[in-house]
């Protein structure tokens, strides 16, 4: 299965300029194993796995979430104003 995976702000910024790719996955994986292999793909993203924010197919969504062929995966850093 494919899935498409978006880098906003200071992510796009720690993949070198990456803003979107797509990625061919197994079947049955969650959104944690994909950040996984997207951290050995780009090691500068484990800086901010802690307080990454994530989003599947423009829904807010938790690590565990089991992908499915077609999804947009968003991820960003954490969000504050004032």
């Amino acid at each position: 299965m494919r899935v498409r995976v978006l880098y906003f702000s200071t992510l796009k910024a720690a993949t070198g300029g990456v803003g979107e790719e797509v990625i061919d996955a197994a079947e049955g994986t969650t959104l944690e194993l994909l950040l996984v292999r997207l951290t050995q793909r780009h090691p500068m993203l484990a800086d901010f796995r802690a307080s990454m924010m994530l989003t599947r197919n423009r829904e807010w969504s938790e690590a565990g979430a089991v992908l499915e062929d077609g999804d947009e995966i968003g991820l960003m850093p954490p969000v504050s104003g004032g």
